[in-house]
């Protein structure tokens, strides 16, 4: 519970538990304390200046003579200061007028004592995202929320992970399966040579529907699964702009995860949520320009909630450009075909 502040100037006051030597304590408030001044409050929270390890047991014994006290806390770094947390307004209010004349002859020194409030973390800002695309304004990029149910993610899951004509490999760090054609993250190109299994059955109907809606690739005829782990990403790039065609489509099994779009002018860095059952779809500059990756780590803070990993399986959906037919695209900066030295923007073993 965060009480109404008054209009007096603040200052923050971060807290950590005393433990039962002091008396009732919650074990720490999630968050801190911001003291107030002037015609600030009133709260359940006092703060206390200017107060001594050796003086807890006397801040202790008056601060319950006030009423019943929920915890009483000690600045984390400002060991001088307390703050004493009221199950009752009007009996912070009484401490609030009282505790200093009852302790500061005990003490003998002044004790100063003022109303404070506590304020709630404030998430990360690097670990800030949505999963809402308008919010992260990427042109060419959508984000189809349940794409497929909850059945069909499991179907698929069964078929893909469980079945008997698994075929996982291990070139990177991650395991992957390819259909279709293999791409060879050596040389960040399609292997026409290298033989690769069509793309299932199973999954007709979500390629029917990426059709349906209009999505690139309407008609798809290279697929990769990837397995992420909890810990495991991939390092940002873009896809190699002579292998694919414009336009590719993740799906996300599993697992959700906080995906980032970064520009190449280094400023603008834009963070994706991707639910399970979701489709991301990136053409134009999303595709061609920006650069997307998933940082390796085992959790993702998704509109202040902190949100742990599963195994997370994408499936990539891609349209295998004709070697002899050029790129084309606007954005040269990243592109093989226009400039062959940028191979940080190409598709790499990550």
């Amino acid at each position: 519970m965060v009480e109404e502040r008054g209009a007096g100037p603040r200052a923050t006051i971060d807290s950590q538990g005393l433990g039962s030597a002091v008396g009732p304590t919650t074990g720490g408030q999630q968050g801190c304390y911001e003291r107030l001044r002037g015609n600030g409050g009133p709260t359940r929270h006092v703060c206390l200046m200017g107060i001594s390890e050796r003086d807890d047991d006397a801040v202790r014994e008056v601060s319950l003579s006030f009423g019943k006290v929920s915890s009483i806390e000690r600045n984390a770094k400002n060991r001088g200061i307390r703050v004493v947390t009221y199950d009752a307004v009007a009996d912070a209010t009484a401490a609030q007028a009282g505790l200093a004349a009852r302790l500061s002859p005990r003490m003998g020194r002044t004790v100063a004592v003022h109303f404070c409030s506590l304020v709630p973390p404030k998430p990360r800002e690097g670990l800030r995202c949505t999963s809402e695309t308008a919010g992260v304004d990427v042109p060419g990029l959508t984000l189809i929320k349940g794409f497929v149910t909850e059945e069909e993610e499991g179907s698929l899951l069964k078929h893909f992970v469980q079945g008997d004509d698994v075929r996982w490999t291990g070139p990177l760090k991650r395991r992957v399966q390819h259909f279709g054609r293999v791409f060879d993250y050596h040389t960040r190109h399609v292997d026409f040579d290298a033989p690769a299994p069509p793309l299932p059955e199973c999954l007709t109907d979500v390629v029917r529907e990426m059709g349906d809606r209009g999505l690139k690739p309407s008609d798809p005829d290279q697929l990769t699964l990837n397995e992420y782990k909890p810990g495991q990403g991939i390092s940002p790039h873009v896809d190699t702009h002579s292998a694919f065609e414009d336009g590719l489509a993740s799906l996300s099994l599993g697992s959700g995860c906080v995906m980032d779009m970064r520009h190449p002018d280094g400023v603008r860095v834009k963070n994706l949520y991707l639910p399970r059952g979701s489709l991301l779809v990136m053409e134009g500059p999303a595709r061609y320009e920006w650069s997307h990756g998933i940082a390796s780590r085992k959790t993702d803070m998704v509109d202040g909630v902190l949100t742990r990993r599963s195994t997370r399986i994408s499936f990539t959906f891609r349209r295998v450009r004709d070697p002899a037919v050029a790129c084309g695209c606007d954005f040269a900066g990243s592109c093989d075909r226009e400039a062959p030295v940028a191979t940080a923007t190409f598709l790499k073993k990550g």
